[in-house]
């Protein structure tokens, strides 16, 4: 694993996931245009990641691709279930990390890569009526950890190890209204004994919570 990856992770030990406006595409984050874009799922989706008051640690981007179909189109009818692909940036927006999510029905599945695009990980959301089901596996998909998270406590996720010990915590936090408008949402992550691997895994699984369950049908 690369330099800037290590340091990354190994300073990372609590933080926040913040849904932005999308993409910048006219270098104007505030302006009108991107926020009636953004409701209208015509932007691609943006992450801030950000330490304690409010530091930028850095971002996660969707990669916008046109392919055959045109991203607005697979957006509007496709949503959350389209394959996409993300890059995991620094705050000196230094690459760290790919995720490609192939286009899904059911459940999803997440591949991680570090820059060069060697897979370090993967993480599978699994069908259960009851509960939310995800399992965070390595590269040769050895099982690491799980979350089994009971569908009545649906903004808290615990990530727990084979053990069935607490390697981390994921809540979702109470939107702001600006949020709340626009079906954006803010979760908060804590590491507790929680290795590299596992860093990793808990980070993107963040993401992954994020986009399988929070975003409204249509976005």
């Amino acid at each position: 694993m690369d330099s800037p990856l290590l340091t990354f992770f190994n300073n990372l030990s609590e933080f926040e996931i913040n849904q932005t406006l999308g993409v910048e595409e006219d270098g104007n984050r505030g302006s009108f245009s991107r926020f009636f874009r953004h409701t209208g799922g015509l932007t691609a989706n943006e992450y801030k990641i950000t330490g304690g008051d409010q530091e930028l640690l850095g971002l996660i981007q969707e990669i916008k691709t046109e392919k055959f179909i045109p991203f607005w189109l697979r957006n509007s009818y496709a949503s959350k279930r389209r394959s996409m692909q993300m890059v995991v940036t620094d705050s000196d927006y230094k690459t760290i990390l790919y995720l490609r999510r192939p286009m899904h029905i059911l459940t999803s599945t997440t591949i991680i890569e570090n820059n060069e695009h060697e897979t370090l990980a993967y993480i599978y959301e699994r069908f259960d009526p009851f509960n939310r089901k995800y399992e965070l596996r390595s590269k040769e998909k050895r099982l690491v950890a799980f979350i089994k998270a009971p569908i009545i406590k649906p903004w808290t996720f615990p990530v727990l190890n084979l053990r069935k010990k607490e390697i981390g915590l994921i809540k979702k936090k109470w939107p702001s209204m600006g949020e709340y408008l626009t079906y954006r949402e803010t979760l908060s992550v804590k590491y507790r004994t929680a290795s590299l691997e596992e860093k990793i895994m808990i980070l993107v699984t963040a993401l992954v919570l994020s986009i399988d369950l929070f975003k409204p049908k249509g976005y």
